[in-house]
């Protein structure tokens, strides 16, 4: 028997083995389940039932429990990206290697189970207890914390908590003092407007039970009351005004937000059955008050989404007809948000259930009867009648306690911190709605984002932020720790208990949009939210999981320009968007969309001058090595399957002149693609594959599309191309390549880019590639120029290879020994931007440079082909380091890498094979 043992798993198969303790389970065979696949297995046992989810990525498999920590939902339906797993409804997103949650909302971390190989077949192993956990806590049993350093979080919203769950789960072992105003542990905030009626016991993020096990010092009814940055001590007030106090060594601010009242100036704001909506308390005041049978009208002041959220529960979640209107200054509900055409239709969908708007109104007077409520008078001269008024007109930051202090705030009130959330006092951090911050996923700066995943996400940053200070800059642990803060804006709002809109992205201005589908009837909708030509955020409602899919795009940055969804042939639906994430991963040559081992690399260690080497280890040799006059094989171009379990190889030996396939784990040759009489093979010189495993194949005259088998189904040319090089993808949609010899004179400077519509086969740009020296002194002006080595002259170019970023595309001039950084702006505005290499054999120079690989930041990782390196390179052509490589790579040509961006594969010319290594560091 072969056994092979993972730790993942999942199967709806022959259950093998039960015991008290453990079972084993058939799920499926092996080639059930491709790289970048996943499928949930119901488990019925007599005494276990439940859903596991079972993943396969980098010829691994992974099993977890299949529900989402946060509310519970299927993850199955959600979107799976190289090591991600974002949920389909709320977008909490956790690792798929580990399970361990990678952003927010939600806390916890997926149950994770062991997996078997027996016999081609994937087994799961469990223990039955692990089968009925919803959630892993990485805390163990015999747990002790050490009397320092001390965490001190003012605030248990969701920034504080996720901050205080994140540090102990991921390795802190100090104190952690957790500080909170309200009588009540933690809890799910979001759902007090969406169901304030739901048991106070059912919102909590722990039970107490979590706090004892975990050793968080809880501590309730507490509101600080001072605080001194010199000491480094909080005062703080509990019951009873007793003051105490606590000292610490690191401080997270988090004190949030607090109801905007209405202003003291207006008559009759002081009156009984006035109601706001922050707590717990307020949810259950306002409960009680709204069923008693003499409170009949009520009255919302604002369109917030709090506003919006509870007259959807007024008017569809209570047994007895409540009169429901609602004042708002805007002209419709929601319109800074979604935009006018969204706003009035949630209008319609509130009026529709018997609430009646009051459009760019102004409330001038509430008047009474004994001190209660009973109209709110407007300036239009229309009285409303009440019995209850709730007022959720927006939010006031609760920052008293920095006024005047050494914090840095912003002109408008907030606390200012930099991208590892850490304020201008040393040691002292803030997340949360208090405070702006970089959103580096647009490029933004300066952001507030007030929504709860944005609150979790700064905690979680914040926590890891302090890990590294705890845990020390070089060790092992710290790897997995987010360095700079990072994430895609999701939120979520239900309006009436049904009517559910999901949005993803950032956007100032919502009427810059373009919308899709139904909006006054079935309510089915896709919005694009538009920014400078390009996708910026979507609305969605009945798309599930678009948002999800897109906050991926956004997060692995890559591009959806505005032409792409306004026009009928690309329908702004759920399966173009999931092209949209599968055609990011068609070119592994070029666009490497996941979290890159290199870009991790240089984000923690930078320039640093003590830096570990990055290694890159031989595990595998495809195709037999050789050299000298007898090689038959001459590697160039190389690329992986979509599914990651072949690798493709460009072989311009002459008397070979085709493409091989081996099998990605044994090294095994599967199958060669020869020429015959509809594919004319004179030098097969780059390789790449589609999301339906197609191979696209660059040859001399033509670029030909076949099936795995070699059979053709597509060939792209054009009567002008002379001599064809190097392939990607850009925009994920067009096939990007270089002419080398666009004219009869054959002059190297008449060298082009051509852009071909893979759907039409037809060219839809074309533009010369001119880096003169007139241009490079341009770019050395702009300091723009990282030219180390030799310039040698324009008539030695030899553009070969490219790769794309974006859309920026990098040219590896083989000739002149220079790699260019270029840029193609809205409707293929070309221009240059940057030019680096120069021949050499230093660092940061190169001879003869062909291969290309952009990591997940921009880094350029080039093959120096006459150097026998691997160098890389800021996306600006900055030189950052040179792989330490334990086997020799003669002549290294094309270079591709996994998605997870852990292995590299290396064309070596003239050792006639291509290379695999397991880069580290």
């Amino acid at each position: 028997m072969n056994t092979l043992k993972f730790t993942a798993n999942e199967n709806d198969g022959k259950l093998w083995q039960v015991s008290n303790e453990q079972i084993r389970h058939q799920l499926c065979r092996v080639n059930e389940l491709h790289n970048g696949q996943m499928k949930a297995f119901e488990i019925n046992t007599g005494s276990v039932n439940t859903s596991v989810l079972l993943i396969r990525q980098d010829n691994k498999f992974y099993a977890y429990a299949n529900k989402c920590c946060h509310y519970k939902l299927p993850l199955s339906k959600g979107v799976l990206i190289n090591n991600r797993l974002r949920c389909f409804a709320h977008g909490a997103c956790y690792r798929v290697d580990t399970g361990d949650i990678e952003d927010h909302p939600g806390h916890g971390n997926l149950p994770k189970y062991e997996v078997e190989i027996v016999d081609d077949e994937v087994v799961l192993i469990a223990k039955k207890e692990d089968l009925e956990k919803l959630e892993r806590i990485k805390i163990p049993e015999d747990f002790e914390i050490e009397p320092k350093p001390i965490v001190a979080i003012i605030g248990a919203g969701a920034g504080g908590f996720t901050c205080a769950d994140m540090l102990r789960q991921n390795g802190f072992r100090g104190r952690i003092v957790l500080l909170t105003r309200e009588g009540t542990l933690p809890y799910d905030r979001v759902q007090l407007s969406k169901q304030p009626s739901k048991k106070p016991q059912d919102l909590l993020l722990r039970d107490q039970s979590y706090y004892k096990k975990t050793k968080i010092e809880l501590l309730c009814d507490s509101e600080v009351t001072n605080i001194n940055w010199i000491t480094k001590n909080i005062t703080y007030k509990q019951l009873g005004n007793q003051l105490k106090s606590t000292p610490y060594d690191y401080l997270v601010l988090a004190t949030g937000l607090r109801p905007r009242k209405l202003p003291s100036s207006l008559l009759g704001h002081d009156l009984r059955n006035i109601f706001y909506m922050r707590s717990l308390d307020d949810a259950d005041k306002l409960v009680n008050k709204v069923k008693s049978p003499d409170i009949n009208n009520i009255v919302i002041i604002g369109d917030s989404f709090i506003a919006l959220e509870l007259c959807g529960w007024l008017t569809t979640g209570l047994n007895e007809k409540k009169n429901i209107s609602v004042v708002m200054r805007s002209k419709v509900p929601m319109l800074r948000i979604f935009g006018e055409r969204i706003g009035h239709a949630i209008q319609k969908i509130h009026e529709s259930n018997g609430a009646k708007f009051y459009s760019q109104a102004t409330v001038t007077e509430i008047t009474g009867h004994h001190n209660v409520v009973k109209f709110v008078e407007l300036g239009t001269g229309e009285s409303v009648p009440c019995d209850l008024v709730l007022v959720a007109i927006g939010s006031d930051l609760c920052t008293e306690l920095y006024e005047n202090s050494p914090i840095e705030m912003t002109d408008d009130g907030f606390v200012k911190i930099n991208e590892r959330l850490e304020t201008s006092v040393d040691h002292v951090l803030a997340v949360g709605d208090i405070c702006k911050y970089p959103l580096r996923v647009f490029n933004l700066e300066d952001i507030n984002c007030q929504h709860w995943q944005m609150a979790c996400s700064t905690g979680h940053q914040a926590a890891d932020t302090i890990l590294r200070y705890y845990l020390g800059q070089t060790k092992a642990g710290v790897r997995s720790l987010k360095t700079d803060f990072y994430t895609t804006p999701i939120y979520w709002t239900t309006q009436n208990n049904k009517t559910t809109i999901r949005y993803a992205g950032y956007t100032r201005d919502p009427e810059n949009v373009i919308i899709h589908g139904d909006l006054e009837g079935e309510f089915k909708f896709v919005a694009y939210y538009i920014v400078d030509g390009y996708v910026r955020a979507v609305a969605q409602s009945k798309y599930e999981p678009l948002s999800s899919e897109i906050a991926e795009v956004f997060f692995h940055r890559r591009n959806i320009r505005k032409e792409d969804i306004e026009h009928d042939i690309w329908q702004p639906t759920k399966d173009y968007l999931s092209i949209v994430v599968e055609q990011s991963h068609l070119n592994h040559t070029t666009a490497i969309v996941n979290s890159h081992i290199t870009d991790e690399y240089i984000q923690e260690f930078g320039d640093k001058q003590n830096r570990p080497a990055l290694r890159g280890d031989l595990y595998m040799n495809y195709g037999t090595p050789q050299s000298g006059p007898q090689a038959t094989c001459l590697p160039i171009g190389v690329g992986l399957s979509y599914d990651e379990l072949t690798l493709l190889s460009c072989d311009v030996h002459r008397n070979s002149q085709n493409v091989r396939l081996f099998d990605i784990q044994t090294g095994r040759l599967k199958h060669t693609i020869t020429g015959n009489q509809q594919m004319k093979f004179h030098r097969p010189s780059a390789v790449m594959s589609n999301a339906r495993n197609n191979i696209l194949i660059v040859e001399r005259d033509y670029i030909y599309i076949t099936e795995p088998d070699g059979r053709l189904v597509q060939t792209i040319g054009h009567r002008s191309i002379k001599q064809l090089y190097g392939i990607a993808l850009f925009r994920d949609r067009y096939l990007l390549t270089i002419d080398s010899k666009a004219t009869d004179n054959q002059t190297a400077e008449n060298s082009r880019l051509l852009l071909f519509d893979p759907s039409s086969g037809q060219l839809v740009f074309e533009k010369p590639i001119v880096i003169n020296r007139e241009s490079e002194d341009i770019l050395k002006e702009q300091n723009i120029n990282h030219i180390q080595g030799k310039i040698l002259p324009e008539t030695t170019s030899k553009p070969r290879f490219l790769a794309v970023h974006n859309d920026n595309i990098y040219i590896a001039d083989l000739g002149r020994s220079l790699i260019y950084g270029t840029s193609v702006r809205n409707q293929f505005e070309y221009s240059c931007t940057t030019v680096f290499g120069g021949q050499g054999r230093a660092s940061g120079e190169m001879n003869d440079p062909s291969g290309l690989v952009i990591d997940s930041g921009g880094n350029i990782i080039s093959a120096d082909s006459k150097n026998d390196r691997l160098q890389i390179f800021s996306s600006n052509g900055e030189y950052k380091t040179t792989l330490k490589l334990n086997e020799r790579i003669k002549r290294p040509s094309g270079i591709c890498t996994n998605r997870a961006g852990t292995q590299f594969y290396v064309s070596c010319y003239l050792a006639g094979c291509v290379r695999a290594f397991n880069i580290s560091y």
